[in-house]
Protein backbone atom coordinates (compact mmCIF):
# COMPACT_ATOMS: atom_id res chain seq x y z
CA UNK A 1 0.00 0.00 0.00
CA UNK A 2 1.34 3.48 -0.85
CA UNK A 3 2.80 5.43 2.04
CA UNK A 4 0.37 7.81 3.71
CA UNK A 5 1.93 11.24 3.99
CA UNK A 6 1.06 13.96 6.50
CA UNK A 7 -0.22 17.09 4.83
CA UNK A 8 0.50 20.62 5.90
CA UNK A 9 1.88 23.89 4.74
CA UNK A 10 5.34 23.14 6.04
CA UNK A 11 5.84 20.46 3.41
CA UNK A 12 4.34 22.12 0.34
CA UNK A 13 5.69 24.38 -2.36
CA UNK A 14 5.28 28.10 -1.93
CA UNK A 15 5.85 28.14 1.82
CA UNK A 16 8.99 29.94 3.09
CA UNK A 17 11.51 27.51 4.54
CA UNK A 18 12.01 29.62 7.64
CA UNK A 19 8.91 30.51 9.59
CA UNK A 20 8.41 32.02 13.02
CA UNK A 21 7.64 30.15 16.21
CA UNK A 22 3.92 30.96 15.98
CA UNK A 23 3.60 29.58 12.44
CA UNK A 24 5.65 26.50 13.30
CA UNK A 25 3.57 25.81 16.38
CA UNK A 26 0.29 26.23 14.46
CA UNK A 27 1.46 23.82 11.78
CA UNK A 28 2.57 21.26 14.38
CA UNK A 29 -0.82 21.47 16.11
CA UNK A 30 -2.71 21.15 12.84
CA UNK A 31 -0.69 18.16 11.69
CA UNK A 32 -1.20 16.34 15.00
CA UNK A 33 -4.87 17.28 15.15
CA UNK A 34 -5.38 16.01 11.62
CA UNK A 35 -3.73 12.72 12.49
CA UNK A 36 -5.86 12.22 15.60
CA UNK A 37 -9.14 13.32 14.01
CA UNK A 38 -8.52 10.88 11.16
CA UNK A 39 -7.58 8.00 13.47
CA UNK A 40 -10.00 8.50 16.38
CA UNK A 41 -12.80 10.53 14.88
CA UNK A 42 -13.92 13.98 16.00
CA UNK A 43 -15.74 12.74 19.10
CA UNK A 44 -12.85 10.47 20.11
CA UNK A 45 -10.23 13.20 19.90
CA UNK A 46 -9.67 15.63 22.74
CA UNK A 47 -7.42 18.61 23.18
CA UNK A 48 -5.57 16.91 26.05
CA UNK A 49 -4.36 14.07 23.82
CA UNK A 50 -3.19 16.49 21.12
CA UNK A 51 -1.32 18.55 23.71
CA UNK A 52 0.23 15.42 25.23
CA UNK A 53 1.47 14.19 21.85
CA UNK A 54 3.10 17.56 21.20
CA UNK A 55 4.40 17.81 24.78
CA UNK A 56 2.79 21.19 25.31
CA UNK A 57 0.18 22.47 27.71
CA UNK A 58 -3.50 22.43 26.77
CA UNK A 59 -3.48 26.20 27.01
CA UNK A 60 -1.03 26.34 24.10
CA UNK A 61 -3.58 24.64 21.85
CA UNK A 62 -6.36 26.99 22.94
CA UNK A 63 -4.10 30.00 22.39
CA UNK A 64 -4.16 29.25 18.67
CA UNK A 65 -7.51 27.46 18.33
CA UNK A 66 -10.26 28.50 20.80
CA UNK A 67 -12.31 25.31 20.39
CA UNK A 68 -12.10 21.77 19.06
CA UNK A 69 -14.53 22.66 16.29
CA UNK A 70 -12.33 25.57 15.18
CA UNK A 71 -9.36 23.23 15.27
CA UNK A 72 -11.12 20.82 12.90
CA UNK A 73 -12.12 23.69 10.60
CA UNK A 74 -8.53 24.97 10.55
CA UNK A 75 -7.18 21.46 9.89
CA UNK A 76 -9.51 21.19 6.89
CA UNK A 77 -8.51 24.59 5.55
CA UNK A 78 -4.85 23.76 6.10
CA UNK A 79 -5.22 20.53 4.13
CA UNK A 80 -7.10 22.28 1.32
CA UNK A 81 -4.45 24.97 1.10
CA UNK A 82 -1.78 22.29 0.83
CA UNK A 83 -3.89 20.60 -1.87
CA UNK A 84 -4.19 23.88 -3.77
CA UNK A 85 -0.45 24.47 -3.64
CA UNK A 86 0.25 20.91 -4.79
CA UNK A 87 -2.14 21.15 -7.74
CA UNK A 88 -1.05 24.67 -8.65
CA UNK A 89 2.58 23.57 -8.68
CA UNK A 90 1.70 20.98 -11.36
CA UNK A 91 -0.59 23.32 -13.31
CA UNK A 92 2.16 25.94 -13.55
CA UNK A 93 4.36 23.49 -15.47
CA UNK A 94 2.12 23.54 -18.58
CA UNK A 95 0.86 26.37 -20.80
CA UNK A 96 -2.14 25.00 -22.70
CA UNK A 97 -5.49 25.44 -20.94
CA UNK A 98 -6.69 21.92 -21.71
CA UNK A 99 -3.40 20.52 -20.48
CA UNK A 100 -3.89 22.51 -17.28
CA UNK A 101 -7.21 20.74 -16.72
CA UNK A 102 -5.68 17.32 -17.38
CA UNK A 103 -2.77 18.02 -15.04
CA UNK A 104 -5.03 19.47 -12.32
CA UNK A 105 -7.29 16.41 -12.24
CA UNK A 106 -4.33 14.03 -12.08
CA UNK A 107 -2.67 16.06 -9.32
CA UNK A 108 -5.94 16.30 -7.37
CA UNK A 109 -6.41 12.53 -7.31
CA UNK A 110 -2.73 11.94 -6.60
CA UNK A 111 -2.84 14.26 -3.59
CA UNK A 112 -5.74 12.42 -2.00
CA UNK A 113 -4.10 9.09 -2.77
CA UNK A 114 -1.13 10.27 -0.70
CA UNK A 115 -3.21 12.06 1.96
CA UNK A 116 -6.37 9.99 2.63
CA UNK A 117 -6.66 11.54 6.08
CA UNK A 118 -8.01 14.71 4.47
CA UNK A 119 -10.88 12.72 2.96
CA UNK A 120 -11.52 11.26 6.42
CA UNK A 121 -11.78 14.78 7.83
CA UNK A 122 -14.47 15.58 5.28
CA UNK A 123 -16.47 12.62 6.56
CA UNK A 124 -15.96 13.67 10.17
CA UNK A 125 -17.11 17.19 9.37
CA UNK A 126 -20.30 15.93 7.75
CA UNK A 127 -21.02 13.41 10.52
CA UNK A 128 -20.59 15.89 13.36
CA UNK A 129 -21.92 19.11 11.84
CA UNK A 130 -24.89 18.15 9.70
CA UNK A 131 -26.41 21.63 9.93
CA UNK A 132 -23.39 23.26 8.33
CA UNK A 133 -24.47 25.02 5.11
CA UNK A 134 -21.92 23.26 2.92
CA UNK A 135 -18.70 21.28 3.38
CA UNK A 136 -15.51 23.28 3.76
CA UNK A 137 -14.26 21.67 0.54
CA UNK A 138 -16.83 23.55 -1.55
CA UNK A 139 -16.52 26.80 0.38
CA UNK A 140 -12.77 26.95 -0.15
CA UNK A 141 -12.83 25.67 -3.74
CA UNK A 142 -15.44 28.27 -4.71
CA UNK A 143 -13.09 31.03 -3.59
CA UNK A 144 -10.41 29.69 -5.96
CA UNK A 145 -12.60 29.16 -9.01
CA UNK A 146 -11.90 32.42 -10.87
CA UNK A 147 -8.77 31.32 -12.83
CA UNK A 148 -10.58 28.16 -13.97
CA UNK A 149 -13.62 30.13 -15.11
CA UNK A 150 -11.34 32.33 -17.19
CA UNK A 151 -9.59 29.31 -18.76
CA UNK A 152 -12.97 27.76 -19.55
CA UNK A 153 -14.11 30.92 -21.33
CA UNK A 154 -10.90 31.01 -23.34
CA UNK A 155 -11.40 27.40 -24.45
CA UNK A 156 -14.95 28.18 -25.56
CA UNK A 157 -13.80 31.29 -27.44
CA UNK A 158 -11.11 29.24 -29.19
CA UNK A 159 -13.71 26.69 -30.28
CA UNK A 160 -11.99 23.87 -28.41
CA UNK A 161 -14.90 22.93 -26.15
CA UNK A 162 -18.61 23.43 -26.64
CA UNK A 163 -20.33 26.40 -25.10
CA UNK A 164 -21.54 25.55 -21.61
CA UNK A 165 -22.10 27.60 -18.50
CA UNK A 166 -18.62 27.57 -16.93
CA UNK A 167 -19.77 27.66 -13.31
CA UNK A 168 -22.19 24.78 -13.84
CA UNK A 169 -19.62 22.69 -15.70
CA UNK A 170 -16.82 23.32 -13.23
CA UNK A 171 -19.17 22.80 -10.31
CA UNK A 172 -20.21 19.42 -11.68
CA UNK A 173 -16.59 18.36 -12.23
CA UNK A 174 -15.74 19.39 -8.67
CA UNK A 175 -18.68 17.44 -7.29
CA UNK A 176 -17.74 14.32 -9.25
CA UNK A 177 -14.12 14.53 -8.09
CA UNK A 178 -15.23 15.04 -4.49
CA UNK A 179 -17.41 11.94 -4.72
CA UNK A 180 -14.56 9.97 -6.26
CA UNK A 181 -12.05 10.76 -3.51
CA UNK A 182 -14.60 9.92 -0.81
CA UNK A 183 -15.41 6.61 -2.55
CA UNK A 184 -11.71 5.80 -2.80
CA UNK A 185 -11.32 6.49 0.90
CA UNK A 186 -14.35 4.46 1.98
CA UNK A 187 -13.17 1.50 -0.10
CA UNK A 188 -9.53 1.92 1.04
CA UNK A 189 -8.62 2.17 -2.63
CA UNK A 190 -5.06 3.40 -3.10
CA UNK A 191 -2.55 3.58 -5.93
CA UNK A 192 -5.12 3.85 -8.72
CA UNK A 193 -5.13 7.62 -9.20
CA UNK A 194 -3.41 7.61 -12.60
CA UNK A 195 -5.86 5.16 -14.16
CA UNK A 196 -8.80 6.92 -12.52
CA UNK A 197 -7.68 10.30 -13.84
CA UNK A 198 -7.39 8.88 -17.34
CA UNK A 199 -10.88 7.31 -17.22
CA UNK A 200 -12.42 10.40 -15.62
CA UNK A 201 -10.96 12.79 -18.20
CA UNK A 202 -11.93 10.55 -21.10
CA UNK A 203 -15.55 10.36 -19.96
CA UNK A 204 -15.77 14.09 -19.22
CA UNK A 205 -14.29 15.21 -22.52
CA UNK A 206 -15.25 12.39 -24.88
CA UNK A 207 -18.38 10.98 -23.26
CA UNK A 208 -19.55 7.40 -23.61
CA UNK A 209 -21.34 7.61 -26.94
CA UNK A 210 -19.61 6.44 -30.10
CA UNK A 211 -19.59 8.77 -33.11
CA UNK A 212 -22.39 6.64 -34.62
CA UNK A 213 -24.52 7.00 -31.48
CA UNK A 214 -23.89 10.75 -31.36
CA UNK A 215 -25.16 11.08 -34.96
CA UNK A 216 -28.24 8.99 -34.16
CA UNK A 217 -29.00 10.97 -31.02
CA UNK A 218 -28.62 14.22 -32.93
CA UNK A 219 -31.02 12.96 -35.61
CA UNK A 220 -33.48 11.81 -32.95
CA UNK A 221 -33.40 15.25 -31.32
CA UNK A 222 -34.08 16.98 -34.66
CA UNK A 223 -36.98 14.64 -35.45
CA UNK A 224 -38.54 15.27 -32.01
CA UNK A 225 -38.15 19.00 -32.46
CA UNK A 226 -39.84 18.87 -35.89
CA UNK A 227 -42.67 16.72 -34.52
CA UNK A 228 -43.29 19.13 -31.61
CA UNK A 229 -43.37 22.09 -33.99
CA UNK A 230 -45.92 20.44 -36.30
CA UNK A 231 -48.17 19.46 -33.39
CA UNK A 232 -48.21 22.99 -32.03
Amino acid sequence: MPEEKPFGLTSTRGRPKQVGLKERRQDEILLEATKQFAEKGYAGTDIDSIAASLQVGKGTIYRYFPSKRELLASALENGLTALHQFVQGRVDTVEDNLDKIYVAVRAFLEYFDQHPQLAELFLQERACFKNQTQPTFFTVRQDRMEPWLERHQQLIAAGRIRAATPMEWLGLVNEMLFGLILTNHLLSRRGQHEQQAEHFLRIVFEGLWTDKEKREQRLYSVENCDRSSSES
